[in-house]
C-alpha cells in the first residue's frame, strides 16, 4: 500500500468521499420530496376545513333554496364549492386537486336553518 502523505488527500480518500456524498444524495433527495409533498397535501386538507367551516357559517344565516356551485380560490389551488339537497338535508362539499392530480372531496351537513 502508499504511504499517505501529511499535507494532502490521496485519491481513494476523494473518491470515498464522493461516492458518500452521491449515495446520501440519492436517499436523501427522494425523502424531502414526499416529505415536503406531505406537507403541501396537510395544508391544503387545513384550508379545505376552513373554508367549508366559513362557508357552512354564511349559509346557516340564510335560507338554501337550490343547490349552488361556485369556485373559491386559495392560497395555493382553486376549490370548488357546492351545496346539495340530499335527503332534505343541505349537504356542503369542497372539491380540490392535489398536484393538479388526484381529486379531493371534503363534505359536511349544513345546519338546519
Amino acid at each position: 500500500m502508499f504511504p499517505k502523505s501529511e499535507g494532502g488527500f490521496i485519491l481513494m480518500d476523494i473518491l470515498l468521499t464522493i461516492s458518500v456524498m452521491i449515495l446520501m444524495t440519492v436517499i436523501i433527495f427522494p425523502s424531502m420530496k414526499y416529505i415536503m409533498n406531505y406537507s403541501n397535501d396537510l395544508s391544503l386538507y387545513r384550508e379545505a376545513k376552513t373554508i367549508l367551516d366559513i362557508e357552512l357559517t354564511q349559509y346557516a344565516s340564510k335560507p338554501i333554496l337550490e343547490d349552488e356551485e361556485y369556485s373559491i380560490d386559495g392560497i395555493s389551488t382553486t376549490f370548488t364549492f357546492n351545496i346539495l339537497l340530499e335527503n332534505n338535508k343541505h349537504l356542503a362539499c369542497i372539491e380540490w386537486y392535489e398536484h393538479n392530480i388526484k381529486k379531493e372531496r371534503w363534505c359536511k351537513y349544513a345546519p338546519n336553518n
